[in-house]
């Protein structure tokens, strides 16, 4: 391994990790927010961003998508350290 792919994991790491950050934040927004205000702006013309999301994929997809992006994002950063056991795990 050289050291331009290693950083250019590690910036791919952080910023999976960042995304995954926004994911829970629209997660967090939801669960303080109640399904209810989410419903309310979906047929009010949907002006807030992340109720419009929220609304078109569910929270079960949000989930499951910010959960499997900090896994790559974690990948990623074990990946430009070197320190994965020789059998993958």
């Amino acid at each position: 391994m050289t050291a331009l792919p290693a950083n250019g994991r590690r910036i791919a790491g952080w910023a999976c990790i960042a995304f995954g950050k926004i994911g829970s934040l629209m997660l967090l927004w939801a669960l303080l927010t109640s399904s209810d205000t989410a419903r309310a702006s979906a047929t009010n013309g949907g002006t807030n961003i992340v109720d419009s999301i929220l609304t078109t994929l569910g929270v079960l997809p949000v989930l499951l998508m910010t959960l499997g992006i900090v896994a790559l994002g974690l990948r990623l950063l074990l990946d430009s350290e070197g320190r994965r056991q020789p059998h993958g795990y």
